[in-house]
């Protein structure tokens, strides 16, 4: 689904939700619309950061504020749409996995060699690479993917 679909989508609703609502709704998707237009995915994702962060209202200052955001957003997604998005970008999705840096463990130690610190994070990254490829194959735990990307997000941005 594209920014100006759920603009659309949310436009339609709009008669039932309250004014600071409706204003972090547009500013969310103002700047997931801007993020599209970004070439370099860094750029690209501090936008869609900006644009998640929006919706909650100030800046995370710890994961489980992230993830108890997200466990409200999946408690009223009833068609289903993060699933399929993360189903729709799975490629996006398995290459951003496997970035050794984007794990807590690979900065535990800064004595350890870049080659230990990625040696010590691959079983980590296979593990989640398997539940990625059972979730793409089943359609089961959605949620646990979804808390996966937005944990090496949130590391990758803090």
């Amino acid at each position: 689904m594209t920014f100006d679909e759920l603009k659309k989508y949310f436009d339609s609703k709009s008669s039932n939700m309250n004014n600071d609502f409706k204003i972090r709704i547009h500013r969310a998707l103002s700047w997931g619309k801007a993020s599209s237009f970004e070439e370099r995915t860094d750029e690209k994702l501090i936008k869609l950061w900006i644009s998640f962060n929006a919706l909650y209202g100030s800046g995370f200052t710890e994961f489980s504020e992230v993830r108890s955001f997200l466990e409200n957003i999946i408690s009223v997604d009833n068609d289903k749409l993060l699933k399929k998005s993360l189903i729709e970008k799975s490629n996006t999705i398995k290459n951003f996995i496997y970035i050794p840096e984007l794990y807590r463990a690979y900065w535990d130690n800064e004595k350890e060699t870049r080659d230990e610190r990625e040696r010590k994070v691959s079983t980590i990254i296979e593990k989640k690479n398997g539940k990625y490829i059972e979730f793409i194959r089943t359609g089961i735990d959605a949620d646990d993917i979804l808390f996966d990307v937005f944990d090496l997000i949130y590391l990758f941005l803090i």
